[in-house]
């Protein structure tokens, strides 16, 4: 245990049990330091609270990126997140919308919305328990990392993992491998 001599003066005063109490009105930089901080704190519970997940059951594959779920409390028409599936006119349409459908078709799905597009569509991460659907599109060769829309890596990796081993639309003719986004501007 200290003895007083070891404690400075101004060490007393912060340890007297008087000066214990908060101040009547605090300093103006105190005050301000604490409107940051709430401020602060409902900016990061604003920002957590856009984010919008829903459950549903797969009523309808559209093509390899479109779906149709119904949730509890609306039908969603939803478009799969940073991936690109051939159109179903183009080589290799009907087999990736035939792949999707397997992987979904009558199932209950967990949809992570990113955005709204033009159309309506939820734009979204699709997940049945925790198998990333867009994610295994592409690892399976059926659709593109689409390369406007996508800053998930891992499918840039999975897209080339999928074209070496020439998987889905990779074992087309180099000739039919028209990326979707460049097709719909023909």
């Amino acid at each position: 245990m200290r003895q007083q001599a070891d404690i400075s003066p101004r060490q007393r005063v912060f340890l007297s049990p008087i000066n214990t109490a908060p101040p009547d009105n605090p300093p103006m930089h105190i005050r301000l330091k604490h409107r940051h901080t709430v401020i602060l704190f409902f900016i990061f519970c604003l920002s957590s609270c856009t984010d919008v997940t829903y459950q549903g059951k797969v009523t309808r594959v559209t093509d390899g990126d479109s779906l149709n779920v119904r949730t509890r409390y609306e039908p969603l028409k939803v478009r799969l997140a940073e991936i690109d599936a051939p159109e179903y006119s183009q080589p290799h349409g009907k087999i990736a919308k035939k792949a999707l459908a397997k992987l979904i078709a009558n199932k209950r799905v967990i949809v992570e919305e990113q955005t709204i597009d033009q159309y309506g569509r939820v734009v979204a991460r699709l997940y049945i328990d925790k198998l990333d659907i867009n994610a295994e599109m592409v690892k399976q060769g059926h659709a593109w990392a689409y390369r406007e829309y996508s800053f998930d890596i891992d499918l840039y990796k999975l897209e080339n993992e999928a074209k070496i081993a020439k998987r889905g639309l990779w074992a087309l003719p180099e000739s039919q491998r028209i990326p979707p986004w460049e097709w719909r501007n023909k």
